[in-house]
C-alpha cells in the first residue's frame, strides 16, 4: 500500500524557511511526516486462520456410501499452507482445530483460498470444494467467532440434488502489532 498526498496541499501550510532550497526541504520534511513514513518502511499484516471442521462433503467417488479423505489447502498471495489428512469422513472435524498464519503487505485486495480435497491411494487428489474468501471481510476486528463458508462444488461431483457443502472457520487480520486491523474506509 503506498500512501500519496497531493503537493498542493503542502503549498497551504505555513513555512518559515526563506530560500527556495530550503523550502523543499521544509515540504519534504512536512510530507514526511504527514504520510507516516510509509514510504520508508512497508508494514505487513498477518492472517491467522484455524481449521475447525468441514459438512456434508461429497464423496469424489460416486459409490453409495462414499467416503471422503479430506484435507485443505489454503492459499494466500504466493503462499500455500496443508491441513492434516482426516480420513474416511463427510463430516471431518481437525482436533484439535489447525492453526495456519499468513504475512501479507496489503490485505486490501487479497483473497484467501481454500481448496478441499479427497485424498486418493492411486496418487491423484480430487478436489471436491473451494470457498474464496476476501480478507476486506476482516477489517473492524470481525474476527473472533467461528464463521460457515461454502464450498463451490466442482462440476464432476457436483449436481442437482448434492448437499450443500460447508468450511467452518476462525479468520482473524491483524496488524505489525497484533492489534485488529481497523476497518477501511475510501
Amino acid at each position: 500500500m503506498t500512501a500519496s498526498i497531493d503537493i498542493s496541499v503542502v503549498e497551504h501550510l505555513p513555512t518559515t524557511l526563506q530560500s527556495p532550497f530550503a523550502r523543499s526541504l521544509d515540504r519534504f520534511t512536512v510530507l514526511h511526516k504527514f504520510i507516516g513514513h510509509s514510504t520508508m518502511r512497508k508494514d505487513t499484516f498477518s492472517v491467522k486462520v484455524v481449521l475447525f471442521k468441514c459438512q456434508d462433503l461429497v464423496a469424489a467417488t460416486n459409490e453409495v456410501g462414499g467416503k471422503s479423505n479430506a484435507y485443505v489447502v489454503f492459499t494466500l498471495g504466493d503462499m500455500t499452507k496443508k491441513s492434516s489428512c482426516v480420513k474416511s469422513s463427510l463430516d471431518p472435524h481437525w482436533t484439535p482445530p489447525e492453526k495456519f498464519e499468513f504475512e501479507v503487505d496489503e490485505w486490501e485486495n487479497e483473497f484467501l483460498i481454500a481448496h478441499v480435497f479427497d485424498r486418493s491411494r492411486q496418487g491423484h487428489d480430487d478436489l471436491i470444494g473451494s470457498a474464496v474468501i476476501p480478507l476486506t471481510l476482516y477489517a473492524g476486528n470481525r474476527n473472533c467467532e467461528m464463521c460457515s463458508y461454502p464450498l463451490v462444488l466442482p462440476d464432476e461431483v457436483g449436481g442437482l440434488g448434492s448437499p450443500k457443502s460447508d468450511m467452518f472457520l476462525q479468520i482473524s487480520l491483524l496488524d505489525a502489532d497484533g492489534s485488529p486491523v481497523e476497518e477501511f474506509y475510501w
